[in-house]
């Protein structure tokens, strides 16, 4: 029982003290912060696929290790805003293009909206904290309502082709 509990506390007590060290550094972040290209997995690139559909899926897996990188570094200071706002265009534009339907076009470039939108929730703390400066802001913000624009465009064209049927 003893061997067992001097195990267990250690274990605890680190625990403790990255989860304090983190929230010290500021680095803990709100689950809706955390955006789902995060998690997306690179596209298989089959034999059969032609040459076109065979770039298209690698620009596409570039483009989405692109933006995890740089969300990444951006999130930690690291990174200049202009980077991760090109890196979110260029994937929403390797997205739309690879998309085969208006209903997939749709779900991707939720994805870019979504990690634009905590971009700019980023932004906007490093903003108020004094750490970056209001052009910064707005570029986020830019990015993220011409992503908004994109995707009121493509549900459109998803419901228009739905109702088509």
């Amino acid at each position: 029982m003893v061997a067992l509990r001097s195990r267990i506390s250690p274990i605890i007590l680190l625990a403790m003290l990255i989860a304090l060290t983190g929230a010290a550094l500021g680095q803990e972040r709100p689950v809706s912060e955390i955006p789902a290209i995060l998690t997306v997995k690179p596209l298989e690139i089959a034999d059969s696929d032609s040459e076109l559909r065979r770039l298209l899926k690698e620009r596409y897996n570039e483009a989405t290790a692109q933006v995890k990188d740089l969300y990444e570094l951006y999130r930690r200071g690291r990174a200049p805003i202009n980077d991760i706002s090109y890196a979110i265009e260029a994937f929403a534009d390797a997205a739309g293009e690879l998309a085969e339907t208006p209903a997939a076009k749709v779900s991707e470039l939720e994805l870019a909206r979504d990690v634009a939108k905590a971009v700019e929730v980023i932004t906007k703390r490093k903003f108020d904290a004094g750490q970056e400066p209001r052009i910064a802001l707005q570029h986020a913000r830019i990015c993220r309502l011409g992503l908004d624009i994109r995707l009121v465009h493509a549900r459109e064209a998803a419901k228009a082709a739905r109702e088509a049927k």
